[in-house]
């Protein structure tokens, strides 16, 4: 029953990058899904660099219909024109009809993550970046944006401010600390991999820090928000308080990290039945995944960047999972 609720139709959108201009000089980027005649995706101005939602249809003959959604859902200007070959030519119109401009864009090599997970509901990892000389700076944070049909709902709405906010903070303080240990230095927080069902959404962090002289701090984070409350998921959220769920887990991962790490001395205290040495999770479609530190398992020296990770499948937890909890 648990792995029926956390099924996720198998992507079959078609996700490309496209850059190009409007008019005579204004460059546009623009990432479009396609599938079955559907098209969605977002764009941006260049000299603007904000992302505007859209959706519409792809014909048969490669004839366009984009139609611009704001972040309350409402509909407003238009692309129009025809997409053949990873090409398009048409025009931008105005949402009163008076008004229109030339495009024309590209498929471009850009590596802009994408990941779908059901029509009309999907995500975008977006990032947040800034590389300068003087001082000597890289800046990369990463973050979640919810886009497709439900984008105007008020769940969304929240998350996406949320997500937003926070990541401008961290890029912030990021660049401040670089700043204070001698204007030399680097953060990236990249988003590894993306999970999202009707009742979850679950990420894994990947962050690396280095500023000035000081040593690297690395990590691993999982996340998980539970869409209809919008609070993060504890531990306790998804399995009974009451069962012997934490030796379960002890007892799987000491097993599999002694595969993973054969011939390597790790300390099994670190995985020990108590809640804090499991808080660090997230959810997949296989199963729910334990993120360990090198230094929770006390690992060797030449390990010390590692993070275990686990990944314990749902056969394996259905009895210990809450029945009516975000799973």
């Amino acid at each position: 029953m648990m792995m029926a609720q956390f099924g996720v139709a198998q992507s079959s959108w078609n996700f490309k990058a496209y850059k190009g201009t409007m008019g005579k000089d204004m460059g546009i980027t623009l990432v479009l899904g396609k599938k079955d005649g559907q098209l969605m995706g977002y764009y941006q101005r260049d000299v603007y660099k904000t992302d505007v939602d859209l959706e519409g249809t792809i014909g048969s003959d490669g004839t366009v219909n984009l139609t611009e959604v704001n972040e309350r859902g409402v509909k407003m200007s238009s692309f129009v024109g025809k997409l053949q070959n990873g090409s398009f030519e048409g025009k931008w119109v105005a949402m009163t009809g008076k008004t229109s401009i030339p495009v024309s864009f590209n498929a471009s090599a850009s590596s802009k993550k994408v990941n779908e997970f059901k029509p009309g509901h999907y995500v975008l990892v977006k990032s947040i970046n800034k590389q300068m000389k003087e001082p000597m700076m890289d800046v990369n944070v990463d973050y979640l944006m919810l886009v497709g049909s439900k984008a105007s709902s008020r769940t969304y709405e929240s998350l996406n401010v949320n997500a937003r906010t926070k990541a401008r903070k961290e890029f912030r303080a990021a660049v401040d600390n670089i700043r204070s240990a001698g204007n030399t230095g680097t953060f990236t927080r990249n988003i590894e991999s993306v999970y999202m069902s009707d009742k979850t959404l679950s990420w894994e962090v990947r962050f690396v820090e280095k500023a000035g002289s000081r040593s690297m701090k690395q990590g691993v984070n999982g996340m998980n928000i539970e869409m209809a409350s919008r609070q993060n998921l504890e531990l306790t959220d998804v399995f009974k308080s009451n069962s012997d769920y934490l030796t379960s887990l002890s007892e799987g991962c000491v097993a599999t990290l002694e595969k993973d790490y054969a011939g390597v001395e790790f300390d099994k205290l670190g995985l020990a039945p108590k809640v804090n040495n499991f808080d660090n999770f997230c959810i997949t479609k296989e199963g729910v995944k334990f993120i360990f530190s090198s230094t929770q398992l006390k690992l060797p020296s030449e390990k010390a960047l590692d993070n275990p990770m686990v990944v314990v499948p749902f056969s394996k937890l259905s009895s210990f999972l809450v029945d009516s909890g975000a799973l």
